[in-house]
C-alpha cells in the first residue's frame, strides 16, 4: 500500500481574507507534522504557495518529504523553477511519474488554462495501459458553487474530452476551490481538496469565507484500487 498526503492552496504571506485573522505557516507546520507523523513519507502540492517571499520557507518546510507538485493560479513557473525544476518544458511545469501500477500526469493550469502543448503531451500520455491519475489545480469538471462560475479552468471541455477518450478511470486531484468534493462523469473520477487556510463555502449564493477549518487528503493506493480519506484540524485564530 503506497499513502501519499495531497496538500494544496496555503497561500503564504499573501492577504487574508478582510475579517479573518489566522496563520498560514503555523497551518502548514501542523499539516506536515501530521503527516509525518502518519508515517507517510510522499508530498503532492496542488498549487497556489503564495507569494515569492514565502518560497524558500516553503521549500524547506517540505524537504523532509519526497515532493511532487504543480503550480496554481497565484504560481509562477519562473519563480517556483528556482527550488523544483521538473518536465522538458521550460516555459510550463507539466511532467509525469511513472510506477509500476499506474502513471501520475502533472498538469500546469497557473494561467488558467492547459496550453496547446500540455494538451497533446496529455493525449500521447494516456496511450497509456496503466491506471491514470492526473493533478491539476483547477477542477476539470463542473462544481455547483459560486468559485466555479467565478475562476474556472478557461478550457476544461478540452481536458474533459481527452479524459473520456481513456478506456479504463482516470481519477483527477486539484484544489483551487478551497472545498472538498467529488464529482464523476463517465471514466472520470475529480476529487477536490480543501485549502490549508481557509474554505470556500460550496452552497452559497455568492463566494463565502469559511475560516473554521484546513486539512488535506490522504491518498491510498494499491494495485487494483485507489481510496482517499480527509484530515481535517480546528483553526487556532491569531
Amino acid at each position: 500500500m503506497k499513502r501519499i498526503a495531497f496538500i494544496t492552496d496555503v497561500h503564504l504571506h499573501e492577504p487574508l481574507p478582510d475579517g479573518h485573522y489566522f496563520d498560514p505557516s503555523k497551518n502548514l507546520q501542523i499539516v506536515l507534522d501530521d503527516v509525518a507523523k502518519r508515517g507517510i513519507q510522499e508530498v503532492v502540492f496542488g498549487g497556489d504557495i503564495g507569494a515569492e517571499s514565502s518560497h524558500v520557507e516553503f521549500f524547506t518546510a517540505l524537504s523532509r518529504f519526497s515532493l511532487n507538485l504543480i503550480l496554481g493560479n497565484h504560481d509562477r513557473n519562473d519563480q517556483v523553477r528556482c527550488h523544483f525544476d521538473r518536465g522538458a518544458d521550460k516555459d510550463e511545469l507539466y511532467y509525469k511519474v511513472e510506477e509500476p501500477s499506474h502513471v501520475s500526469l502533472f498538469l500546469d493550469s497557473s494561467r488558467n488554462s492547459v496550453s496547446p502543448n500540455q494538451l497533446q503531451w496529455l493525449k500521447d500520455e494516456l496511450l497509456t495501459r496503466k491506471r491514470v491519475i492526473v493533478y491539476v489545480h483547477h477542477p476539470v469538471l463542473p462544481i455547483e458553487t459560486p468559485a466555479d462560475r467565478a475562476f474556472p479552468l478557461a478550457n476544461r471541455n478540452e481536458v474533459v474530452s481527452l479524459l473520456r477518450d481513456h478506456d479504463r478511470e482516470v481519477v483527477v486531484f486539484c484544489g483551487h476551490y478551497h472545498m472538498n468534493d467529488v464529482q464523476v462523469l463517465g471514466n472520470i473520477r475529480q476529487i477536490c481538496t480543501q485549502s490549508m487556510v481557509f474554505q470556500l463555502v460550496k452552497n452559497s449564493a455568492e463566494i463565502c469565507v469559511d475560516s473554521a477549518l484546513f486539512g488535506y487528503r490522504i491518498i491510498e493506493l494499491s494495485d487494483n484500487k485507489l481510496d482517499v480519506d480527509s484530515v481535517e484540524f480546528q483553526t487556532a485564530k491569531v
